[in-house]
């Protein structure tokens, strides 16, 4: 496994600085215990790039912090959630005056920095952002670094955390959470993603950190601070600083490897970095030069002690550069495994067959050659056995963990169990003979539209007691042995179903052809003054009229003289007695429009004259 550690590689524009200390030769030249890279002496004047966030050292400011928060003095950084970060200067408050947790000293660059919690007592959500929006967008599927250092006070609850990066396609995107206190991370709000997330660690001191990532969106705002997890020691006030923040596109950061090739473990680690106008290389094992490794390119372990941290610096006619850093370690592999296996099988670990449940381990080779220690935790499952009992009518198949039974008597099979395991099942079943069932009086029963019939059973074993009178393709009708008041509406089918005390089946069908017949009577005379006849004016209906829905009459000259309307069954309507406005309509002839509803939803429409008498 290839291991980077990511530290910033500068771009030196000038040679060495002459001085007593030699920085080439692997010598401590003037004596003071520093050899080469490691020397003060050799440092050469470097460049930063510019990256894309505003005010990286906080150095830009408008006021010196007194007290907590007071983000708002430093330009172009913003306080991203309802906990307020803590902006720390020289000319003010070094941390946050309520906590006593100050800022190493000296800052990494310039005078300024920011403070934030992790969490505080009773509310591990309390965690403080800063962010700011990037003066331009990232590119998608470009690889980016961010670049910077976090602080640690003097302080048992603040060694280690989760530092986080957060961010947004929208620059408006801060703050977030709603002004709410518990909100916890930005990933907990739409919009917001994890880009990265590395524990660090430290003790009254500032160490470099570096998140390399591919931006997957075009991100404009970040938000920099802790983890969506809850700091371990949130009620003691977890308080850590950051400073310095270089991000930028990963190229921008100086020379990249050209070559990373083999294994540590294997066939041997190289490392290429090349430069077409190149006019030497020298290779620096942990800043000590490594002599006669002035070739593009050095294999690691060739050398006798490979361990540690390489560079090669690179001179060229426009000044040199130095690669970025390579820290070579032997990956050592550590593993904890849980297997189960069934009684009776077994479970290879590397040369090993194990048939036992224990604790084991071995020492394997990992993909890369390098050793693997793997612990194993070998669980051994028992086969189990299970009984069931099943009775069905005859006839009839029992299906079960996909085996069917219809034979009477005992039965057994073999199924996995949850743990995958074989699981014998055994079973008796019992078959319930068929009872000699039910009868219907008819088979087809003739009628009209409108009309109800009663349905009967004219045997019925005595061991059935459940009834259930269901239409093919619809719900029940009844659950009564007798069917009475069945209207039906169309050709229609019943399906008479009859179980005993152990729910086997009896059946019957009857089947239902319904004449359509619709017809009304509607009187052309009524004398409302004789009771020997028609004294009102009614209309009759065959028993396919559900109502009248509408009826007009109107006089000769147009006269709306009586009108009704959703009359309900004919039987109990009286009908238009003659008179109109309370006085006795005049004796001639009248005009009727009438709609009749039918039961079976449809409606009908009559019209003609009626003649009143007195």
């Amino acid at each position: 496994m290839i291991k980077f550690i990511a530290t910033v590689p500068f771009i030196f524009f000038c040679l060495f600085l002459q001085a007593q200390e030699i920085c080439d030769n692997g010598i401590d030249d003037d004596g003071d215990s520093l050899v080469d890279l490691n020397d003060d002496d050799c440092d050469c004047f470097f460049d930063f790039p510019s990256g894309l966030i505003p005010n990286p050292s906080f150095e830009e400011r408008t006021c010196c912090p007194n007290g907590e928060g007071q983000l708002n003095c430093a330009n172009g950084w913003i306080q991203a959630s309802a906990p307020t970060t803590d902006y720390v200067h020289t000319c003010g408050v070094l941390g946050n005056p309520f906590l006593g947790k100050e800022a190493p000293l000296p800052f990494p660059d310039g005078d300024g920095a920011i403070g934030f919690r992790d969490g505080k007592p009773n509310n591990p959500n309390f965690k403080e952002y800063a962010g700011a929006a990037l003066t331009e967008d990232m590119e998608p599927g470009k690889q980016y670094r961010l670049d910077f250092f976090t602080g640690f006070p003097d302080d048992d609850a603040s060694i280690s955390f989760d530092m986080s990066l957060y961010g947004h396609e929208s620059a408006g995107a801060l703050p977030f959470g709603g002004g709410s206190n518990t909100i916890g991370c930005p990933a907990n709000v739409n919009g917001w993603d994890l880009i990265d997330r590395k524990t660090v660690t430290g003790r009254d001191e500032w160490v470099n950190v570096v998140f390399e990532f591919v931006a997957n969106k075009p991100y404009r705002s970040i938000v920099l601070g802790p983890s969506c997890d809850p700091h371990p020691q949130f009620s003691d006030d977890p308080y850590f600083f950051f400073d310095r923040l270089l991000l930028a596109e990963r190229e921008e950061f100086g020379l990249p490897y050209s070559e990373i090739t083999g294994s540590v473990c294997a066939d041997g680690l190289s490392l290429t970095v090349e430069l077409p106008e190149a006019i030497s290389y020298q290779w620096y094992l942990d800043g000590v030069a490594l002599l006669g490794a002035d070739t593009p390119t050095i294999t690691l372990n060739e050398l006798e002690d490979p361990l540690g941290q390489y560079q090669a610096i690179i001179e060229t006619p426009d000044g040199c550069f130095v690669s970025q850093t390579y820290d070579m370690v032997i990956p050592f592999y550590e593993e904890t495994i849980t297997e189960f296996i069934c009684s009776g099988e077994s479970y290879l670990l590397g040369d090993q067959l194990l048939t036992q449940a224990d604790m084991y381990e071995s020492l394997l080779l990992a993909s890369d050659g390098c050793d693997s220690m793997v612990y194993l935790d070998l669980i051994v499952l028992d086969h189990t056995t299970g009984t069931r009992e099943d009775l069905i009518c005859e006839g009839d198949v029992l299906s079960v963990d996909g085996f069917e039974f219809s034979e009477e008597g005992s039965f057994s099979y073999v199924i996995d169990n949850l743990a995958g395991c074989d699981s014998t099942v055994t079973g008796q079943l019992t078959v319930i003979p068929s009872n000699e069932g039910l009868k219907l009086e008819e088979e087809l029963i003739e009628l009209k539209l409108g009309e109800f019939v009663d349905v009967s059973t004219s045997f019925v074993d005595p061991a059935i007691t459940q009834f259930s009178w269901q239409e093919i393709g619809g719900g029940i009708v009844s659950t009564e042995e007798n069917l009475e008041g069945f209207r039906p509406l169309e050709n229609t089918s019943l399906i008479l179903t009859g179980l005993d005390e152990f729910g086997c089946p009896s059946i019957d069908t009857v089947e239902f052809r319904v004449e359509r017949d619709i017809s009304a009577f509607i009187p052309n005379i009524f004398t409302p003054d004789d009771p020997s006849i028609n004294q009102t004016f009614q209309i009759f209906g065959s028993p396919s009229v559900e109502q009248i829905a509408e009826l007009y009459i109107y006089d000769r000259w147009g006269a709306l003289v009586y009108s009704s309307f959703n009359t309900g069954p004919l039987d109990g309507y009286i009908g238009w007695d003659g008179r109109f406005q309370g006085v006795k309509a005049l004796n001639g002839v009248y005009v009727y429009h009438a709609i009749l509803d039918i039961v079976d939803g449809t409606q009908e429409v009559y019209s003609g004259d009626v003649t009143l008498i007195r």
